[in-house]
């Protein structure tokens, strides 16, 4: 019997970050049968990085919005499991990526090389096909390589839905307006420092042998 449950799934079109996807459950069971303190418990059934599939009736249908992973489950006394969950984004920000050096890598063979040893499916738009990438990735975690990938090519990264990471055009119209009356009170809004000058620097890099 689920308690609550609270996903949170958010895209940046400005390529800034790579947001990582979450889901907050938690269930009653009445026998105890998920009794994290019963060492005979169905929790052993519980596993890291285990993935949960989640779906929301939508117009009578049963429909698929989230393949989230499993991070941590809890419960107390009076049989309450919660589980906190996040998507395939929130495990790739802990798999390290070695970084490297390219000159006009197709981008479909970067991101298979990044995804595919995680056993990541991935789908890359129509518009990016023959894009290629030159430049530098630089040693950390293949979440901030995906995001710099992303930024490069003018993509957003998409995982909701399910079936792995998807990357799509930034769009280029609006959309649908969103009316002051759908403001939720208590927002807030933060004026930034005024940006009156942007300095870009853009270093080229020579792949060669070790006499050179």
């Amino acid at each position: 019997e689920v308690i609550s449950a609270r996903l949170t799934q958010e895209i940046d079109p400005a390529g800034l970050t790579l947001p990582v996807g979450k889901l907050d459950l938690s269930f009653y069971s009445p026998d105890g049968e998920f009794d994290l303190l019963d060492p005979a418990g169905a929790y052993q059934l519980f596993q890291y990085r285990q993935r949960i599939e989640v779906y929301k009736s939508i117009d009578g249908e049963q429909q698929q919005v989230a393949e989230c992973y499993l991070q941590e489950a809890s419960g107390t006394v009076d049989a309450a499991t919660e589980l906190v969950c996040q998507d395939i984004i929130g495990v790739l920000d802990g798999v390290e990526y070695d970084g490297g050096i390219y000159e006009d890598k197709p981008v479909l063979e970067l991101l298979d090389e990044i995804l595919t040893p995680e056993g990541v499916d991935f789908t890359i738009d129509a518009a990016f096909a023959g894009v290629t990438l030159s430049g530098w990735l630089p040693i950390g975690s293949k979440r901030a390589a995906l995001q710099n990938i992303a930024f490069a090519i003018g993509a957003m990264v998409l995982t909701c839905g399910g079936g792995g990471v998807r990357f799509v055009p930034l769009p280029t119209v609006c959309a649908a307006d969103i009316g002051v009356g759908r403001k939720i009170v208590g927002h807030k809004v933060k004026l930034g420092e005024l940006v009156t000058q942007v300095d870009v620097t853009a270093h080229r890099y020579e792949l060669g042998d070790s006499g050179q």
